[in-house]
């Protein structure tokens, strides 16, 4: 890991990234990128990968499928995740203000992150936006959802926003995700899109 980080150091000086305690199954090293959002790295093989994530891959009909990133500069992000991961930027069209870059299963949004999008609405710094599952079907994915906050309200209801006005303030911005098809927030209000597409 320490070869991988020096390559990129002289155009990345601010980038570092430290060796994760043995007992995390699911991470050997952190690190961030040039904004200071945080991710975690692992490989297979590695002495601490145990659990669900050493397990081999596998198929199933909801998965991840898209995370959104709000970002000041998302053109120097998007630069910085293609050199060091080796992203495919995917094509957009050129009033686009987004960058959409994939490994191939998973596609990373980066969006521009201003703070007048959140007029009315208490601000949500850049980071995190939300993430985009894809389901088999987005009908069926709604009755198994109605189903399991029936039976769990507590648990499974999306919490409830501060006020309406400032949902609806967050709700737009994510509906302007072009892969998304029904938004819903889950238990800690945290934003979800969901898509059979």
């Amino acid at each position: 890991m320490d070869l991988v980080f020096s390559r990129y150091k002289k155009h990345y000086p601010a980038v570092g990234f430290v060796k994760r305690p043995s007992n995390r199954p699911f991470a050997s090293f952190s690190s961030h990128d040039p904004e200071g959002h945080l991710f975690d790295l692992s490989q297979p093989g590695l002495n601490n990968v145990r659990g669900v994530w050493a397990e081999s891959e596998r198929e199933q009909n909801r998965y991840v499928k898209h995370l959104t990133l709000r970002a000041i500069n998302p053109a120097a992000l998007a630069r910085f995740y293609v050199d060091v991961f080796e992203f495919k930027e995917e094509e957009k069209a050129l009033e686009d203000p987004n960058f959409y870059l994939t490994d191939g299963k998973v596609t990373l949004v980066l969006t521009p992150w201003k703070i007048e999008d959140y007029h009315d609405a208490e601000h949500r710094g850049p980071g995190l936006d939300h993430v985009g599952f894809k389901v088999e079907s987005v009908e069926t994915f709604k009755k198994d959802f109605d189903i399991l906050t029936t039976v769990d309200p507590e648990w499974m209801a999306p919490k409830a926003p501060n006020a309406t006005g400032e949902h609806n303030v967050v709700l737009r911005l994510l509906q302007a995700c072009r892969y998304g098809r029904h938004q819903l927030s889950d238990p800690d209000g945290n934003f979800i899109d969901v898509s059979d597409k």
